[in-house]
């Protein structure tokens, strides 16, 4: 059998026991170098610079073997070409990242690989959770490019809302590199977008990567307040009869919770040969700027002879009631507070701050009830006593005030890093992005107040005439005034507005720390802050937010 080998990482061992006089089992080393993916024909006149090849940032293969860094100690991964049932070399490479992180753990902490080198390309995998004491290179070019590396090769992460989680890494020397995590816009309401969270875990080290957080989510707009109760019709007065006078109607009745009496008043009752009543005020007193004035009765009649040798006595017609004032609108609501809202230690998160809801708008007051119609007056004629005359028709009840629309909710944060209980350091080339924090909820519009009720009508008077006397006799008496209509409701406020989310690039925790590297161009990039378009405060735009190491 013909003995072939591979000059480059083979050859370097082939030199250095030929060297010392010694032999070289050269078909045992190029097995071991072909099932270690080390022997492609490109690696034909490597010369090694050093047995340990940690990846770096020229990209420099300084054991031979291939790849920049150490083939023998990573998984290699290709979202496009790899298979999830590879044996993780650069011929056979797995598809995700999640099956890699599996193998990691299957291993135990003795295992040899200890990094994933990942192809770039977009990785359809979501709710990721590293924690493994293992690191993630990206930059490579894959099985179609052969594995080489270059910062065109960026391994991208499409993640959901609460996005790439790295926990549970007692100081592991986890560095995370040339990779690209977006985490999806919120959907749920008051929802934040979080790109990535460090949890538990110190010695984390982040460099050339992209953190970039989606919207967070709007708010819910407030629900509309409820129409005010209309205020109820005032009885129409009675029309008198020859034996009686009419009987005052009733006032409309408003039954507006909470609010007192604003009732019409109650018409007056018709008369004889007097001057006719007025009518009950609305309520409340118009001493109190509510309810209108009862209408005045009429006059009492006096005979007249007219040039047709009749004798007329005419009672005067009652006055019509007031109408009742209508009621004050209520107040709007006003905006959320809390701007930042608060970090949920039992769930790792950010949520919503307690004051973060715009506050209902108030009530509209009651209209008041219209006056009763005074009545008709009654002739003086002592011929005709029992005639009586119409009654006055009740006021209309005050329409109810209308409720308040309810406060919207507040819209949800935008957050590129989170830490709890961690260290990270931010290194060279890092951006920490977010797209900008969720719309506060819309106020919900006040109701309709309710119409004030009709005033009753006033009834009619008798009329009487005696034609055997000479000169003839008539009498009509008067009529009962109409009761006045009672006032609208007042309609509700708006609601106040619920506060925009907060846009913050990086966030530390309770017992967290975050080192920048000064000189290492970092980047935090948190979405200008908002504007308040919906009449709320505007939002908040912060790089760190309790970081104390960072700038």
């Amino acid at each position: 059998m013909r003995t072939i080998w591979t000059l480059g990482a083979v050859g370097a061992a082939v030199a250095a026991v030929l060297g010392a006089g010694g032999c070289f089992d050269f078909n045992g080393a190029q097995k071991r170098c072909e099932e270690e993916g080390r022997c492609a024909p490109e690696l034909s006149g490597c010369v090694p610079r050093s047995s340990e090849d940690a990846p770096d940032d020229q990209f420099l293969d300084d054991d031979c073997d291939g790849v920049d860094g150490q083939a023998k100690e990573a998984l290699f991964i290709d979202p496009v070409a790899g298979e999830d049932s590879g044996d993780g070399t650069t011929r056979k490479p797995l598809r995700t990242v999640r099956e890699a992180l599996e193998r990691v753990r299957q291993q135990g902490a003795a295992g040899p690989k200890r990094r994933l080198f990942l192809a770039g390309g977009t990785y359809a995998e979501t709710g990721l959770v590293l924690d493994v004491p293992v690191s993630l290179h990206g930059g490579y070019s894959g099985v179609a490019g052969g594995w080489k590396r270059g910062v065109q090769h960026v391994a991208v992460f499409d993640e959901r809302s609460l996005g790439f989680t790295v926990q549970d890494l007692a100081d592991a020397g986890v560095v995370l590199e040339y990779i690209h995590v977006r985490s999806a816009d919120a959907v749920e309401p008051g929802e934040p977008s979080i790109a990535m969270r460090v949890i538990g875990s110190l010695g984390v080290r982040v460099r050339h990567a992209t953190l970039e957080a989606g919207l967070g989510a709007g708010g819910i707009d407030g629900s509309p307040g409820e129409r005010g109760a209309d205020g109820g019709t005032g009885e129409a007065g009675s029309q008198a009869r020859t034996e009686d006078a009419g009987i005052g109607g009733r006032g409309g009745v408003s039954d507006c919770p909470g609010l007192g009496g604003h009732s019409g008043g109650r018409g007056a009752d018709g008369v004889r040969v007097d001057r006719g009543n007025a009518g009950a005020s609305g309520l409340p007193s118009p001493d109190a700027g509510g309810g209108g004035q009862g209408g005045l009765g009429g006059d009492a009649g006096v005979p007249v002879f007219d040039n047709h040798n009749t004798f007329w006595c005419m009672g005067g017609d009652g006055g019509a009631g007031a109408p009742g004032a209508d009621g004050d609108d209520g107040d709007d609501g006003t905006p959320g507070t809390d701007p930042l809202g608060v970090l949920d230690l039992s769930e790792k998160t950010w949520r919503l701050g307690t004051n973060h809801q715009g506050t209902a708008g108030e009530t509209g007051g009651a209209g008041s009830g219209g006056g009763g119609g005074g009545s008709g007056g009654g002739c003086s004629n002592p011929g005709y006593p029992n005639l009586g005359s119409g009654a006055g028709g009740g006021g209309g009840g005050g329409g109810c005030g209308a409720t308040g629309g309810q406060g919207g909710t507040g819209g949800g944060a935008s957050i590129a890093l989170m830490l709890f209980d961690a260290q990270v350091s931010l290194e060279q080339g890092s951006t920490l992005r977010t797209r900008g924090g969720g719309k506060g909820g819309n106020g919900g519009k006040g109701g309709e107040g309710g119409a004030g009720g009709e005033g009753g009508a006033g009834g009619e008077g008798t009329a009487g005439e005696d034609s055997s006397r000479t000169p003839i006799e008539r009498t009509v008496q008067g009529s009962g005034g109409m009761g006045g209509n009672g006032g609208k409701g007042g309609n509700g406020g708006k609601g106040g507005p619920g506060i925009d989310g907060p846009s913050v690039a990086l966030w530390c925790g309770p017992s967290s720390r975050a080192t920048l590297d000064a000189d290492g161009g970092v980047l935090l990039e948190p979405a200008p802050a908002s504007t308040g378009e919906n009449g709320g405060a505007p939002g908040v735009s912060r790089a760190a937010v309790d970081c104390a190491e960072v700038p």
